[in-house]
Protein backbone atom coordinates (compact mmCIF):
# COMPACT_ATOMS: atom_id res chain seq x y z
CA UNK A 1 0.00 0.00 0.00
CA UNK A 2 1.38 3.27 -0.30
CA UNK A 3 1.38 4.58 3.04
CA UNK A 4 2.81 8.32 2.55
CA UNK A 5 -0.75 8.79 0.05
CA UNK A 6 -2.40 9.05 4.03
CA UNK A 7 0.60 10.64 5.56
CA UNK A 8 3.37 9.77 7.97
CA UNK A 9 3.51 6.07 9.35
CA UNK A 10 3.09 5.32 12.86
CA UNK A 11 6.16 6.19 14.32
CA UNK A 12 7.32 8.31 11.72
CA UNK A 13 8.29 12.52 12.13
CA UNK A 14 6.24 14.32 9.43
CA UNK A 15 8.98 17.20 8.28
CA UNK A 16 8.01 20.55 6.80
CA UNK A 17 9.69 20.39 3.38
CA UNK A 18 11.16 24.11 2.42
CA UNK A 19 11.17 23.95 -1.72
CA UNK A 20 14.34 25.45 -3.57
CA UNK A 21 13.95 29.15 -5.23
CA UNK A 22 15.34 27.98 -8.52
CA UNK A 23 15.53 24.35 -9.78
CA UNK A 24 18.68 22.42 -10.67
CA UNK A 25 19.22 22.84 -14.33
CA UNK A 26 21.38 20.19 -14.77
CA UNK A 27 21.59 16.61 -13.18
CA UNK A 28 24.94 17.21 -12.37
CA UNK A 29 23.59 19.80 -9.97
CA UNK A 30 20.86 17.68 -8.90
CA UNK A 31 22.83 15.00 -7.98
CA UNK A 32 24.55 17.36 -5.54
CA UNK A 33 21.57 18.92 -3.47
CA UNK A 34 20.21 16.08 -3.50
CA UNK A 35 22.84 14.27 -2.13
CA UNK A 36 23.16 16.86 0.39
CA UNK A 37 19.48 16.89 1.40
CA UNK A 38 19.20 13.38 1.37
CA UNK A 39 20.29 12.77 5.13
CA UNK A 40 17.60 15.54 6.65
CA UNK A 41 14.78 13.72 3.78
CA UNK A 42 11.97 12.11 5.49
CA UNK A 43 11.63 8.58 4.72
CA UNK A 44 9.46 8.63 1.58
CA UNK A 45 11.37 11.15 -0.19
CA UNK A 46 14.25 9.75 1.08
CA UNK A 47 13.65 6.97 -1.20
CA UNK A 48 12.91 8.38 -4.55
CA UNK A 49 16.69 10.53 -3.66
CA UNK A 50 17.81 6.85 -3.48
CA UNK A 51 16.22 6.10 -6.74
CA UNK A 52 17.46 8.98 -8.56
CA UNK A 53 21.03 8.79 -7.58
CA UNK A 54 21.57 5.56 -7.63
CA UNK A 55 19.35 4.86 -10.59
CA UNK A 56 18.82 7.46 -13.03
CA UNK A 57 18.52 5.27 -16.50
CA UNK A 58 15.27 3.89 -14.74
CA UNK A 59 14.45 7.60 -13.77
CA UNK A 60 14.64 8.86 -17.00
CA UNK A 61 12.86 6.43 -19.12
CA UNK A 62 10.46 5.09 -16.44
CA UNK A 63 6.93 6.24 -16.10
CA UNK A 64 5.37 7.81 -13.07
CA UNK A 65 4.11 4.53 -11.90
CA UNK A 66 7.48 2.38 -12.37
CA UNK A 67 9.42 5.16 -10.60
CA UNK A 68 7.09 5.23 -7.74
CA UNK A 69 7.05 1.77 -7.60
CA UNK A 70 10.75 0.91 -7.57
CA UNK A 71 11.32 3.43 -4.90
CA UNK A 72 8.05 1.69 -3.10
CA UNK A 73 6.45 4.64 -3.04
CA UNK A 74 3.22 6.89 -4.14
CA UNK A 75 2.74 8.51 -7.23
CA UNK A 76 2.26 11.73 -5.37
CA UNK A 77 5.63 11.63 -3.57
CA UNK A 78 7.58 11.89 -6.99
CA UNK A 79 5.53 15.03 -7.20
CA UNK A 80 5.96 16.40 -3.68
CA UNK A 81 10.25 15.43 -4.12
CA UNK A 82 10.63 17.60 -7.10
CA UNK A 83 8.96 20.31 -5.89
CA UNK A 84 11.25 20.41 -2.99
CA UNK A 85 13.75 21.12 -5.20
CA UNK A 86 12.36 23.38 -7.23
CA UNK A 87 10.20 21.81 -9.90
CA UNK A 88 6.40 22.38 -10.99
CA UNK A 89 6.27 18.74 -10.98
CA UNK A 90 8.10 15.44 -11.77
CA UNK A 91 7.95 15.41 -15.27
CA UNK A 92 10.86 18.61 -15.06
CA UNK A 93 12.83 16.84 -13.16
CA UNK A 94 12.65 13.71 -15.32
CA UNK A 95 13.69 15.95 -18.68
CA UNK A 96 17.17 17.12 -16.79
CA UNK A 97 17.79 12.97 -16.06
CA UNK A 98 17.09 12.11 -19.40
CA UNK A 99 19.14 15.07 -21.19
CA UNK A 100 22.28 13.50 -18.63
CA UNK A 101 21.73 9.78 -19.46
CA UNK A 102 20.56 10.64 -23.39
CA UNK A 103 23.81 12.60 -23.69
CA UNK A 104 26.16 9.93 -22.16
CA UNK A 105 24.39 6.98 -24.49
CA UNK A 106 24.67 9.11 -27.63
CA UNK A 107 28.27 9.81 -27.00
CA UNK A 108 28.91 6.25 -25.86
CA UNK A 109 26.89 4.92 -29.76
CA UNK A 110 28.88 7.96 -31.93
CA UNK A 111 32.07 6.73 -30.59
CA UNK A 112 30.96 2.78 -30.83
CA UNK A 113 32.87 1.28 -33.91
CA UNK A 114 30.49 -2.12 -33.51
CA UNK A 115 27.34 -0.01 -33.20
CA UNK A 116 26.12 -0.29 -37.13
CA UNK A 117 27.68 -3.67 -37.02
CA UNK A 118 25.23 -4.79 -34.66
CA UNK A 119 22.08 -3.31 -35.79
CA UNK A 120 19.50 -6.28 -36.56
CA UNK A 121 22.17 -8.93 -34.96
CA UNK A 122 21.39 -12.15 -33.60
CA UNK A 123 20.34 -12.10 -29.69
CA UNK A 124 23.63 -13.14 -28.90
CA UNK A 125 25.77 -10.65 -30.84
CA UNK A 126 23.22 -7.99 -29.13
CA UNK A 127 23.53 -9.11 -25.95
CA UNK A 128 27.19 -9.12 -26.21
CA UNK A 129 27.12 -5.67 -27.62
CA UNK A 130 24.72 -4.25 -24.60
CA UNK A 131 26.91 -5.72 -22.01
CA UNK A 132 30.39 -4.27 -23.90
CA UNK A 133 28.64 -0.83 -23.89
CA UNK A 134 26.94 -0.82 -20.87
CA UNK A 135 30.97 -1.37 -19.15
CA UNK A 136 31.88 1.64 -21.07
CA UNK A 137 29.52 3.86 -19.71
CA UNK A 138 29.75 2.30 -15.92
CA UNK A 139 33.85 3.28 -16.72
CA UNK A 140 32.73 6.54 -18.45
CA UNK A 141 30.73 7.69 -15.55
CA UNK A 142 33.53 6.56 -13.16
CA UNK A 143 35.69 9.22 -15.12
CA UNK A 144 32.83 11.91 -14.26
CA UNK A 145 32.01 10.96 -10.41
CA UNK A 146 35.93 10.63 -9.30
CA UNK A 147 38.04 13.39 -8.27
CA UNK A 148 41.53 13.58 -8.36
CA UNK A 149 41.73 14.72 -4.64
CA UNK A 150 39.84 11.73 -3.64
CA UNK A 151 42.34 9.25 -5.36
CA UNK A 152 45.27 11.10 -4.01
CA UNK A 153 43.63 11.34 -0.52
CA UNK A 154 42.91 7.51 -0.34
CA UNK A 155 46.31 7.22 -2.17
CA UNK A 156 48.28 8.97 0.68
CA UNK A 157 46.22 6.94 3.13
CA UNK A 158 46.78 3.59 2.40
CA UNK A 159 50.56 4.23 1.14
CA UNK A 160 51.16 5.23 5.07
CA UNK A 161 49.34 1.88 6.48
CA UNK A 162 51.25 -0.60 7.64
CA UNK A 163 48.59 -3.68 6.57
CA UNK A 164 45.97 -2.76 4.24
CA UNK A 165 42.52 -5.08 5.53
CA UNK A 166 40.25 -5.46 2.73
CA UNK A 167 36.53 -6.02 4.16
CA UNK A 168 34.43 -7.86 1.21
CA UNK A 169 30.39 -7.32 1.54
CA UNK A 170 28.27 -9.92 0.26
CA UNK A 171 28.66 -9.99 -3.22
CA UNK A 172 31.35 -8.24 -3.51
CA UNK A 173 34.24 -10.98 -3.33
CA UNK A 174 35.39 -10.65 -6.95
CA UNK A 175 36.48 -6.06 -6.52
CA UNK A 176 38.13 -7.47 -3.33
CA UNK A 177 40.36 -10.69 -4.12
CA UNK A 178 41.73 -8.49 -7.00
CA UNK A 179 42.64 -5.69 -4.86
CA UNK A 180 44.13 -7.53 -2.22
CA UNK A 181 45.91 -10.36 -5.28
CA UNK A 182 46.90 -6.64 -6.90
CA UNK A 183 48.75 -4.93 -3.47
CA UNK A 184 50.39 -8.67 -2.88
CA UNK A 185 52.13 -8.70 -6.02
CA UNK A 186 53.84 -5.01 -5.18
CA UNK A 187 54.53 -6.96 -1.94
CA UNK A 188 51.95 -4.59 -0.39
CA UNK A 189 50.68 -6.33 3.34
CA UNK A 190 46.87 -6.82 2.61
CA UNK A 191 44.63 -9.33 4.56
CA UNK A 192 40.99 -9.78 2.91
CA UNK A 193 38.40 -10.66 4.98
CA UNK A 194 35.03 -12.22 3.93
CA UNK A 195 32.04 -11.20 6.04
CA UNK A 196 31.00 -14.45 7.74
CA UNK A 197 34.61 -15.87 7.37
CA UNK A 198 38.01 -15.02 9.15
CA UNK A 199 36.48 -12.27 11.24
CA UNK A 200 39.35 -13.99 13.63
CA UNK A 201 41.64 -11.74 12.02
CA UNK A 202 39.93 -8.55 13.08
CA UNK A 203 41.90 -8.68 16.05
CA UNK A 204 45.02 -7.85 14.98
CA UNK A 205 44.11 -5.08 13.28
CA UNK A 206 45.83 -1.44 14.91
CA UNK A 207 46.78 2.01 14.81
CA UNK A 208 48.88 2.61 11.83
CA UNK A 209 46.78 -0.09 9.40
CA UNK A 210 43.95 1.59 7.13
CA UNK A 211 40.80 -0.44 6.02
CA UNK A 212 38.88 -0.13 2.35
CA UNK A 213 35.53 -1.37 2.77
CA UNK A 214 33.88 -3.11 -0.49
CA UNK A 215 29.64 -3.31 -0.15
CA UNK A 216 26.40 -2.21 -1.27
CA UNK A 217 24.88 0.12 0.37
CA UNK A 218 21.37 -1.79 1.44
CA UNK A 219 23.83 -4.09 2.81
CA UNK A 220 23.85 -4.09 6.83
CA UNK A 221 26.04 -7.21 7.73
CA UNK A 222 29.69 -5.83 7.36
CA UNK A 223 28.52 -2.68 9.46
CA UNK A 224 29.76 -3.98 12.64
CA UNK A 225 33.36 -5.18 11.47
CA UNK A 226 33.77 -1.34 10.06
CA UNK A 227 32.66 -0.15 13.49
CA UNK A 228 34.92 -2.37 14.76
CA UNK A 229 37.57 -0.60 12.91
CA UNK A 230 36.96 3.00 12.93
CA UNK A 231 37.00 2.50 16.84
CA UNK A 232 40.31 1.67 16.85
CA UNK A 233 40.77 5.37 15.14
CA UNK A 234 41.70 3.60 11.36
CA UNK A 235 40.71 5.53 8.32
CA UNK A 236 38.44 3.57 6.04
CA UNK A 237 37.87 4.16 2.26
CA UNK A 238 35.12 3.05 0.56
CA UNK A 239 33.44 1.49 -2.50
CA UNK A 240 29.85 1.57 -2.96
CA UNK A 241 27.40 1.99 -5.15
CA UNK A 242 25.38 4.76 -4.05
CA UNK A 243 25.83 8.55 -3.48
CA UNK A 244 24.29 8.26 -0.06
CA UNK A 245 25.65 4.87 1.30
CA UNK A 246 25.67 4.50 4.87
CA UNK A 247 29.30 3.01 4.78
CA UNK A 248 29.97 6.95 3.75
CA UNK A 249 29.05 8.63 6.71
CA UNK A 250 32.15 6.87 8.87
CA UNK A 251 34.83 7.06 5.73
CA UNK A 252 37.73 9.15 4.51
CA UNK A 253 36.84 8.69 1.22
CA UNK A 254 33.88 7.02 -0.99
CA UNK A 255 34.03 5.93 -3.94
CA UNK A 256 31.07 4.87 -6.32
CA UNK A 257 32.37 2.06 -8.44
CA UNK A 258 29.12 -0.40 -8.69
CA UNK A 259 26.89 0.18 -10.40
CA UNK A 260 23.33 -2.18 -10.82
CA UNK A 261 22.55 -3.89 -13.61
CA UNK A 262 19.61 -6.03 -14.54
CA UNK A 263 18.14 -8.42 -12.60
CA UNK A 264 19.92 -7.57 -9.41
CA UNK A 265 23.40 -8.14 -11.03
CA UNK A 266 26.07 -5.31 -10.40
CA UNK A 267 28.47 -3.75 -12.96
CA UNK A 268 31.73 -4.12 -11.40
CA UNK A 269 34.62 -3.33 -14.25
CA UNK A 270 34.89 0.44 -12.45
CA UNK A 271 35.77 -1.03 -8.85
CA UNK A 272 38.48 -3.36 -10.94
CA UNK A 273 40.05 -0.38 -12.81
CA UNK A 274 39.81 1.65 -9.25
CA UNK A 275 41.63 -0.79 -7.23
CA UNK A 276 44.89 -1.02 -10.26
CA UNK A 277 44.72 2.86 -10.17
CA UNK A 278 45.01 2.68 -6.59
CA UNK A 279 47.33 0.24 -6.29
CA UNK A 280 49.99 1.70 -8.71
CA UNK A 281 49.45 4.77 -7.34
CA UNK A 282 50.57 3.57 -3.70
CA UNK A 283 53.92 1.76 -5.09
CA UNK A 284 54.51 4.69 -7.26
CA UNK A 285 53.87 7.06 -3.64
CA UNK A 286 55.99 4.39 -1.81
CA UNK A 287 59.20 4.91 -3.77
CA UNK A 288 59.35 8.46 -3.44
CA UNK A 289 57.10 9.64 -6.40
CA UNK A 290 55.28 12.95 -5.81
CA UNK A 291 51.29 12.55 -6.47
Amino acid sequence: MAEDAYGPLPGEVAHEDTAAAFPPGDFNELRRVVAAKHPTLPKRLARVARQILDYPVDVAFGSVATVAMAAQVAPSTLVRFAQLFGYDGFGPLQEVVQQAVRGKLMSRLDTSPVAAEFEGAVTGKRLLNDAVAATHLSLDNMIDDITMPDIVTATRILAGANCIFVLAGPGMLPIASFLRNCLSSFDIRAVLVERGRDCGVLQFAAVGDAVVAIDLSSSVEIMSDVRRFTDLGLPLIVMTESEVSPLADVAEVRFRVIEPGEAGLFRIAAGIALCEVLVRAINYQRQGGPL
